[in-house]
């Protein structure tokens, strides 16, 4: 379930997203890998400026 993963979890989904079959979330490179981390990076500052307000937290 969605609501069940981590923020780097969600991350690497998110990273693999342009190509889901030539990228895998659980053997990730180092493409994914530093997509990811900048994704993570991201997601911190949304949560930093509390651009998160709006989201359902459950």
């Amino acid at each position: 379930s969605a609501d069940k993963l981590t923020a780097a979890e969600a991350a690497r989904l998110a990273a693999i997203l342009p190509s889901p079959r030539r990228y895998k979330a659980a053997d990730a490179g180092p493409y994914v890998r530093r997509r990811a981390a900048r994704i993570q990076a991201a997601m911190g500052t949304v949560r930093q400026q509390g651009l998160d307000a709006c989201l359902d937290r459950r």
